[in-house]
């Protein structure tokens, strides 16, 4: 008992030091000089005119960056601003600005609910880098976390799960997260939080609830709720792969590690408000608790919905030829080695596995909560499902395997 409660006294001295250096963080990234800043994003404009409309939220991470205000840096790192005007699309709306700001009048709107902690790299970025340099660089750089996953995979004999892995990663269309800011935070949390575990896993042993904990409060921090549950899900998939353990001990660390993950991840929003609201000496938290409750209702402007009908949207962006293909192909490869090994699949084996299983229903359980954003926005909402996709190929592939699970 009070080894545990020492342990929930470091968890909690690490939420707060996290809400606290972010802040500052923040404070620091809005005290950069802007006009590079804006002169770079200004001849960016052309991505998005000849791109369209697909990447508008990266247009608003753009114009957040290069906003000039009067307010101080406190008062910019809180409520992140940016202009806007009431016709047009984010992407729109910023070619628009670049070009026309002179010509009326701009709305200044505030998007304080997320941290926006992606500016911390965006901005210093932008003094040298024009927005396609930025993306050019962040696709070369997956690329490069991804190759080093495979090397450390094979170097820890895990070559087995390499290409469940690497078909997972189709789920996520990962050369558009290369060519899009948006969807990238995830991808770079998870991928580096794999890389520290294949280094690191034996130092990480008894330190895993406060690396999920952290894990969940970088998601918050740079995330702008897109498929933030494959943070969570891909590393402890890892997890058990590196443990392999029985059912009993892996619903517990289940358990334990994904509250340490939601603590992180809801602590550190909440964070944000609550200091929030000591700086500016307002109340942020209610108006910001208003906006989650919106996200996970059941109603939109186009009238009410059923969970089962996110679930479908969801699902279907990845029920495509070449997903179902690949897929087919690995199971189909997989039996047929298996038949000449000559596994056999006890009820043994199943059950010591069934926490794969467990953890595929995780993207099913963030739709359940977050049902109104995962409706609206289910085009890049439905990259969650990399977790059912990784799980359940992991699944299959031990389940096929010629080693045997260890007993509980």
């Amino acid at each position: 008992m009070k080894n545990m409660t020492k342990k929930l006294i470091r968890g909690l001295i690490i939420l707060i030091s996290g809400i606290i250096v972010a802040m500052l963080l923040m404070i620091f990234t809005y005290l950069l000089p802007t006009g590079r800043i804006t002169k770079n994003v200004e001849n960016s404009t052309y991505s998005f005119y000849k791109e369209g409309t697909y990447n508008f939220t990266d247009a608003i991470m753009l114009s957040k960056a290069m906003y000039v205000g009067e307010e101080n840096a406190i008062e910019k790192a809180v409520n992140v601003y940016s202009y806007r005007t009431e016709k047009g699309s984010p992407a729109e709306q910023l070619i628009k600005y670049c070009n026309e700001r002179d010509s009326q009048d701009w709305e200044k709107t505030s998007y304080f609910q997320y941290w926006h902690g992606y500016l911390i790299f965006l901005k210093p970025l932008l003094i040298f880098l024009k927005y396609y340099d930025i993306r050019m660089i962040n696709g070369c750089l997956q690329m490069l976390l991804v190759v080093a996953i495979i090397y450390l995979m094979t170097k820890r004999k895990l070559e087995k799960f390499i290409l469940p892995f690497c078909i997972a990663l189709f789920v996520i269309s990962p050369i558009t997260t290369g060519m899009s800011m948006q969807f990238s935070s995830v991808l770079y949390i998870f991928l580096i939080a794999m890389i520290v575990m294949l280094l690191f896993h034996e130092k990480l042993k008894n330190k895993y609830g406060y690396f999920f904990l952290i894990i969940g409060m970088m998601t918050s921090f740079f995330d702008l709720l897109t498929y933030p549950v494959a943070t969570f899900g891909i590393p402890i998939i890892l997890f058990f792969i590196l443990e392999n353990k029985s059912l009993k001990e892996g619903i517990k660390d289940l358990i334990i590690y994904g509250l340490a993950w939601i603590v992180g991840y809801a602590g550190m929003w909440a964070g944000k408000w609550i200091l929030s609201s000591i700086l500016l000496k307002e109340n942020m938290f209610i108006p910001a608790i208003e906006k989650i409750m919106e996200r996970t209702g059941n109603e939109t402007i186009n009238g009410n919905f059923t969970r089962l009908t996110v679930l479908k949207l969801n699902t279907k962006m990845i029920t495509n030829v070449p997903n179902i293909l690949i897929t087919v192909i690995y199971i189909i490869y997989l039996s047929i080695k298996a038949i000449i090994q000559r596994v056999k699949i006890s009820f043994k084996n199943i059950k010591n596995v069934l926490c794969f299983i467990l953890i595929a229903t995780i993207p099913i359980a963030w739709y359940i909560v977050a049902g109104q954003h995962s409706i609206i926005h289910y085009w890049f909402t439905y990259r969650s499902l990399i977790v059912t996709a990784f799980a359940g190929l992991v699944f299959i592939t031990i389940l096929l395997s010629k080693k045997e699970i260890r007993e509980e």
